[in-house]
């Protein structure tokens, strides 16, 4: 029987128990749990009491480089006050993983759990604290360079349809629809 080859697995959170105790130094029990699928794929991580997201980036999406700036970001948001959730460096003070999967060399980062809970209706008293919490935000990178990508026109409109064409054919009708609109 012929093997395929793959373009996107979806990593077992049983065998991922072992991996994060080894790498970030658990001791004890901790439980895994796939979340959610997507352009990441997110496991939330029980260790005793602490809760954590182990997040993997689906091949080729972000570059080690980029995942570094985006932690790096979020260290800088995280110092200055701002309640967000941030990177947890392993036992050896390095922040990303690699792992050897099915379709190649992917990465994942664990992250420390934000408490909360999805609010529909926000009331006037969370508008304000988001954007208060914004503009802190833009405070604290007024003048920052990232070594990533900048979203411009051009990158979010055109550069997203190409990119989307790789997974999406022309001639659903979803795509359809975006290269219309």
């Amino acid at each position: 029987m012929q093997v395929f080859p793959v373009i996107s697995s979806t990593i077992s959170a049983d065998a991922l128990i072992q991996f994060v105790k080894d790498a970030y130094g658990f001791d004890g029990s901790i439980t895994c749990r796939l979340l959610k699928t997507g352009i990441n794929h997110s496991y939330l991580i029980n260790a005793g009491e602490q809760k954590f997201v182990f997040r993997i980036y689906s091949l080729d999406w972000r570059s080690k480089a980029e995942i570094e700036e985006e932690i790096r970001l979020l260290a800088l948001l995280k110092d200055g006050g701002i309640p967000i959730s941030y990177a947890i460096p392993c036992t050896d003070g390095s922040y990303i993983q690699a792992l050897n999967a099915p379709e190649g060399v992917r990465y994942g980062v664990l992250f420390s759990f934000a408490e909360g809970e999805k609010i529909l209706n926000l009331s006037a008293g969370v508008h304000y604290t988001i954007g208060r919490t914004m503009a802190q935000m833009h405070q604290l990178t007024e003048g920052l360079s990232l070594k990533r990508i900048t979203y411009t026109a051009n990158v979010m409109l055109q550069q997203s349809l190409e990119q989307l064409q790789k997974f999406l054919p022309t001639d659903t009708d979803e795509m359809q629809w975006m290269l219309s609109t």
